[in-house]
């Protein structure tokens, strides 16, 4: 990470810009990694691919660990006035696939047109940037997805998303449910997770090297409670495993 970092691989203010800008930067090919989002292909200005990178299996004929039940959810705040309106824009938008590609694509013909009943193309301004945009990942029923025609994937890799290829390989985690209580120990979680921004996260994201840091970075990290974090966590966790057995 340290030589991508010092390589301009990595955004040289990376620990300060805001996460929208640090996606910004990586989706135009201006940096290669964000902070919590994984490498991606790596595009020029006219956003073609100019670096693609791969997944491989190690394993390929090995089990497949699930550890999330789902990767995105949307949730209405429990502070809100009027929760129905919020599941009744969910409802209205799941249900048709025109409601859909209003929401995450625009106006049909204005802002993307159809390629088919699954692919689809945006319209782009004379700058070649999207007229339209909203991260579908953030919010899209995955049946009614559209894949952009112009996409890099395999149609291996499209059918993984669209559902789970490897079901039969599908091994289930026994922490799928589990979630952390950090009230236990709640002032040493804020002051470990506080030190983990100033200590930590500088050598993740390669700003300075591993070698040299991470020894102080992590006594630091046990100073402010990180052992009692990880201990309570633990006795959650086994509580919880032992709960579903």
């Amino acid at each position: 990470m340290h030589e991508m970092y010092t390589e301009g691989l990595i955004h040289p203010d990376i620990l300060n810009l805001p996460s929208d800008t640090i996606r910004a930067n990586k989706e135009a090919g201006d940096a290669l990694m964000g902070i919590m989002t994984p490498i991606s292909d790596q595009l020029d200005e006219s956003g073609n691919v100019v670096v693609e990178f791969m997944d491989y299996w190690l394993n390929d004929s090995g089990p497949f660990l699930m550890n999330l039940p789902l990767l995105n959810s949307n949730a209405i705040p429990a502070t809100t006035k009027h929760p129905e309106a919020g599941l009744k824009f969910l409802d209205w938008m799941y249900s048709s696939q025109e409601n859909q590609d209003l929401v995450l694509y625009g106006i049909e013909g204005v802002h993307w047109e159809p390629v088919g009943d699954t692919e689809y193309r945006r319209i782009k301004d004379e700058n070649n940037k999207n007229l339209y945009a909203f991260d579908y990942w953030m919010i899209e029923y995955v049946p009614l997805h559209r894949f952009d025609v112009d996409r890099t994937t395999s149609a291996e890799e499209d059918a993984t998303y669209i559902g789970n290829t490897r079901e039969a390989q599908t091994v289930l985690s026994p922490v799928i449910g589990f979630n952390f209580n950090s009230e236990p120990v709640s002032v040493e979680f804020a002051n470990m997770m506080a030190e983990y921004t100033t200590s930590i996260l500088p050598i993740k994201l390669g700003v300075i090297p591993y070698e040299g840091n991470f020894e102080t970075a992590y006594d630091k990290m046990k100073a402010a409670g990180c052992e009692a974090v990880i201990a309570e966590y633990q006795k959650q966790l086994q509580a919880y495993i032992a709960s579903q057995n």
